[in-house]
């Protein structure tokens, strides 16, 4: 992964969770907010509400990014060192890349 300025504990907690599930039929879904809050409840390894919706948006990126990857021309989520075009900005500003 890149390196980033801040938060980056909040990577390590997205793979603890499952950054996403599987769907009935093979595809990907993003993290609900009811499972990002279990996982808070139950660990304490997070307790602001930022710390939630940043897991939750970066679920969401995640599969955006697996789903664009997994097309033979795509590009997955992360690719040699560099986030792929489809992680957003508001997203990477609030990593901190």
């Amino acid at each position: 992964m890149p390196p980033l300025k801040a938060g980056s504990y909040l990577i390590d907690e997205l793979f603890t969770i499952g950054a996403y599930r599987s769907g009935a039929m093979g595809g990907f879904i993003a993290l609900s907010w009811q499972e990002v809050d279990a996982f808070a409840r139950l660990t304490n390894r997070i307790s602001e509400g930022w710390e939630a919706e940043l897991l939750v948006k970066m679920s969401r990126e995640y599969v955006k990014g697996l789903q664009i990857g997994s097309e033979p021309m795509g590009i997955p989520p992360y690719n040699g060192g560099k986030l792929a075009a489809v992680v957003s900005g508001s997203l990477k500003s609030a990593l901190g890349v």
